[in-house]
């Protein structure tokens, strides 16, 4: 939190793990279904229903 606030003072634009993935979904250059679930599979957390609203986009 300390380093986005850093940022955020700094006019940096601050973008999420969930931010690049539907970056990198956009530029075709990862399977966001198979990164999703390997995400999932990691202590990382993020509601189901966030990931079933990125995966809706980009359906």
């Amino acid at each position: 939190m300390k380093a986005r606030r850093i940022a955020k003072d700094r006019g940096l634009v601050i973008t999420g793990i969930l931010g690049i993935l539907d970056q990198a979904t956009t530029m075709k250059l990862i399977n966001l279904p198979v990164t999703i679930q390997n995400l999932k599979n990691t202590s990382f957390w993020a509601s189901d229903s966030l990931f079933q609203k990125l995966l809706e986009k980009h359906s």
